[in-house]
């Protein structure tokens, strides 16, 4: 049991921080806010997608019919299927399908290569997958390496109104046919039953997805997250915040995140809010698409509300329908917060959550009840500060956060050993973040014990991009890290040492280049250095920390 001292780094959350005091969190099958959304808003607006307008008894019938394509497959309860999907219709019916049918979404973020997406449908075993047909190239070159079993194909033209506008890298227009052993989404759908499947969920013990978060020395670790998480990032948000069932929420976060569905999918399914697509942050689009469907919430990362400032006809949209704006994903800039309110008269709430406490419980938010420039609020259900020594530090000292709550994950899919590490007795998950809490309970973020790079909204492992580079002929040895950036917040810059032989023959450009071509592009350095050693530890440690200290000196003298 945590310390009741006040003096002592441990704070839980208390009725008054919230707009409403939250409530038990139920122990229920995920998918059964919508169902029960379904039958209080029937013909309300769900969704909606490309100027596509799906109502609650729609979207729980078409999630059915999915439920029951699975089962009738072959799919099982327990079973790993993939979505390979950007934000649109098919990524919502697929992901409420999924867990219906009592399997387990594993969501791949489209910006995967080859190498990336093949790993995780191998680690997870996936015996299904979901996609787009502009991206179905890729899942065949790849399945054969796994266990896939079952393809769905969709084009991003179904389920869209006609004459809708599409960004050009998911559109394509539709086969004449399919390949062998692909199933079209809409086909499967048409003939499946829309009666409720039925499956039983033990809401504590079943997982509900396996979701990739990348770590800083080994591949990507897959992130278990069960029904009971679920439920208690679907009702925080509303009772912290206020939101309310006429809100409209902006669906701008990837699917394919936590943050979409601890921000945006769960919560406004559970309030039976209208969500409205954004499948590409595009400023002059969001703009309109606020301005059109008034809408009331946002959650976007600091990168989005940079580029809807800066745009030329940012003060021609009325955007006057928005009272909550939120930030996640990445720190949120004091600055940004000043400009957006002078701007829209919208305080701008920081937040802070991770894929293992399921985006937001636990973690930590301002609310319009209580806010502080520079903090990321207050816990939403309980976090220590703890020093080396396993020791809770005296209030306003930096220690590593340790978070408890309904949210925290089981631990990670089929690794022990990482899970032993972080997953620590009665509940507690310990972050790898720096930071402290100030006497009235605000949490700070000041640093990361983990070398994580957070960009533009994603994670990055260093670790991972060093991998891709080591390949490339003329490298002797990399580190990478994170640098200040105005708009990503951080940018990945990799420190390079070149072999004797390539030495200025090689440049930056070409090392970037071959970046692109072999990992996500989020991942890919935008700067690139060549340095004559990487700086290390007496025991061959890279000292990450030096090369961001080197950069930091250079940009302070350069001014």
């Amino acid at each position: 049991m945590a310390s009741c001292n006040s003096k002592e780094s441990y704070s839980s959350n208390k009725p008054e921080w919230n707009v409403k005091p939250l409530p038990e969190i139920p122990k229920l099958a995920a998918y059964e806010f919508l169902t029960r959304a379904a039958k209080k808003y029937p013909q309300k607006p769900a969704f909606i997608s490309f100027d596509r307008l799906t109502t609650y008894q729609e979207l729980d019938e078409l999630s059915n019919r999915f439920a029951n394509a699975l089962i009738e497959t072959g799919i099982q309860k327990g079973d790993r299927v993939a979505f390979y999907l950007p934000n649109c219709l098919q990524a919502i019916i697929a992901f409420y399908g999924i867990i219906k049918a009592g399997a387990i979404i594993v969501t791949c973020n489209v910006m995967l290569k080859e190498n990336e997406l093949a790993y995780q449908l191998k680690d997870s075993g996936s015996k299904a997958i979901v996609t787009l047909d502009r991206l179905y190239p890729i899942v065949e070159k790849v399945k054969n390496q796994t266990g896939l079993e079952h393809t769905f194909l969709t084009n991003i033209r179904d389920y869209s109104a006609p004459g809708a506008r599409f960004p050009p890298e998911f559109e394509q227009e539709k086969p004449s046919q399919l390949p062998a052993g692909v199933e079209a989404f809409a086909s499967a759908l048409a003939k499946a039953s829309s009666g409720a499947p039925g499956v039983a969920i033990n809401a504590q013990q079943d997982l509900l997805s396996i979701l990739y978060t990348s770590g800083t020395t080994s591949l990507a670790k897959g992130v278990m997250l069960n029904h009971y998480n679920y439920c208690g990032s679907s009702i925080t948000l509303p009772y912290r915040q206020g939101w309310k069932e006429d809100d409209v929420c902006l669906f701008l976060f990837p699917v394919f995140h936590v943050g979409n569905h601890a921000l945006v999918l769960c919560p406004s399914i559970y309030m039976g809010m209208t969500m409205v697509n954004v499948p590409k942050f595009e400023a002059r689009e969001v703009l309109r698409l606020i301005e059109k469907y008034r809408v009331t919430v946002a959650h976007m990362p600091p990168t989005a509300y940079i580029g809807l400032l800066n745009h030329p006809d940012f003060a021609k949209y009325d955007l006057s329908s928005l009272w909550y704006c939120a930030c996640g994903g990445s720190p949120l800039p004091p600055a940004l917060i000043n400009a957006w309110k002078e701007k829209t008269g919208v305080r701008l709430l920081d937040a802070y959550g991770c894929t293992e406490t399921s985006g937001t419980a636990p973690g930590a938010a301002e609310t319009p009840v209580k806010n502080r420039e520079g903090s990321a609020g207050t816990t939403h259900f309980e976090i220590k500060i703890i020093d080396q020594e396993g020791k809770i530090v005296p209030r306003g000292t930096v220690g590593e956060i340790f978070h408890r709550g309904p949210g925290v994950a089981l631990g990670y899919w089929n690794k022990p050993e990482e899970t032993k590490e972080v997953f620590i007795e009665d509940g507690w998950w310990r972050s790898g973040d720096a930071g402290y809490i100030d006497e009235d309970d605000f949490v700070y973020i000041v640093d990361r014990y983990k070398d994580l790079i957070v960009t533009s909204g994603f994670n990055v492992a260093p670790a991972d991009v060093e991998k891709v580079i080591y390949n490339h002929e003329a490298v002797q040895e990399v580190c990478v890290y994170g640098v200040p950036d105005a708009y990503r917040v951080e940018a990945v810059k990799a420190a390079i040492v070149l072999k004797d032989a390539f030495k200025e023959k090689v440049t930056e450009q070409e090392i970037i280049a071959f970046c692109r071509a072999n990992m996500a592009v989020y991942k890919t350095p935008r700067l690139v250095e060549f340095v004559a050693e990487i700086p290390k530890t007496t025991s061959g440690k890279t000292l990450r920390r030096l090369l961001r200290e080197k950069d930091a000196q250079k940009g302070a003298s350069s001014k």
